[in-house]
């Protein structure tokens, strides 16, 4: 195993990313302001390898997912995702190649997203990959879009489609249901390297009253933006946006409607619109080539939750968001 040294990989492999405005990565810190008319966003995700990742994926993945787990935070803020640092806790396996993968997968979302790292730490792992990305994002100053301002009779959006990475986990984890080849690696895909909405933000803070992303299921997520507001929800299970790979199995693995309502790792926008703008909402979002769903409607007041329903049935149902502890 060939291995550089932590000043070595830093200035290899992290400098070159870093803007006008970080010193090389040669400071301790970077100096960056708003434009005028914009204040920032400032958000935090990490990754772990067991938790939110098995480790076997390309270093250049885990790098990517990093950085969009947290450009969806930013996205469903109503903001732009401008800058990052990153701290790495590097496992003693790793060599100058998979760090170099690493920085890889960072150098081509940087690119993708318009992003620039700002610096960050490194850090030897006992045992696995660890990675923390704090990402700054701009608004233009009074339209950030917070979860706290959802009414009774606002409808419930999300974008894009809800299930597939959830869906990776079950058939990971259910190695006996038979499943095509390019289906597998489609889910597998969604996992490893989700899309988040980009573009989107510019509808949430024209029209959005609350917003967040989905990130540890569709139900337990609705749940709390509803508690935060105030408010309670009423989702319509069938209109929940599935991809054609998993509308195909639904009907013959009914399981799967628990990864969809309750697994997570979607990082699409769920977000409230009043009713009197919905349609323009909606004309706006297909301007931008994003699909959003009305998938249902906030109730009133703090003390039902979310329910359920299926063509207006409703359904009991058990199934909340992942938690961490």
């Amino acid at each position: 195993m060939s291995r550089s040294g932590e000043f070595e990989l830093i200035a290899k492999y992290l400098a070159p990313l870093a803007g006008p405005n970080s010193f090389e990565l040669k400071d301790d810190a970077a100096l960056l302001q708003p434009n005028a008319g914009f204040d920032w966003i400032i958000t935090q995700d990490s990754i772990a390898e067991t938790v939110h990742f098995f480790g076997d994926e390309a270093p250049e993945h885990i790098a990517q997912k990093a950085l969009r787990v947290n450009i969806s935070d930013i996205i469903a803020k109503g903001g732009t995702p401008e800058h990052y640092s990153v701290a790495l806790g590097v496992p003693k396996h790793w060599a100058d190649k998979e760090f170099a993968s690493f920085a890889k997968g960072l150098e081509e979302d940087q690119a993708l997203y318009n992003l620039q790292l700002t610096g960050g730490d490194t850090y030897m792992s006992p045992d696995h990959l660890h990675v923390s990305i704090t990402m700054l994002g701009s608004v233009p100053t009074g339209h950030y879009v917070s979860r706290l301002g959802a009414k009774s009779g606002d409808k419930i959006f999300v974008s894009g489609t809800i299930g597939n990475s959830a869906a990776h986990l079950w058939f990971k984890a259910n190695q006996g249901v038979e499943f095509s080849k390019s289906d597998t690696a489609y889910f597998r895909n969604c996992y490893e390297l989700p899309e988040p909405p980009v573009g989107l933000e510019t509808v949430i803070r024209e029209f959005a009253s609350a917003s967040m992303d989905v990130s540890d299921g569709l139900l337990g997520d609705l749940q709390k933006l509803a508690r935060a507001s105030g408010v309670s929800a009423k989702v319509e299970r069938n209109h929940i946006p599935l991809s054609p790979q998993l509308e195909s199995r639904i009907e013959q693995i009914p399981k799967l409607w628990d990864c969809i309502l309750g697994g997570g790792d979607d990082y699409q926008c769920l977000f409230t619109v009043d009713p009197t703008h919905v349609e323009e909402c909606q004309k706006k979002a297909v301007v931008k080539n994003i699909t959003i769903t009305e998938i249902g409607e906030i109730t009133g007041e703090s003390g039902t939750g979310v329910s359920l329903t299926a063509n207006g049935v409703s359904l009991s149902q058990t199934v909340t968001s992942y938690r961490h502890f």
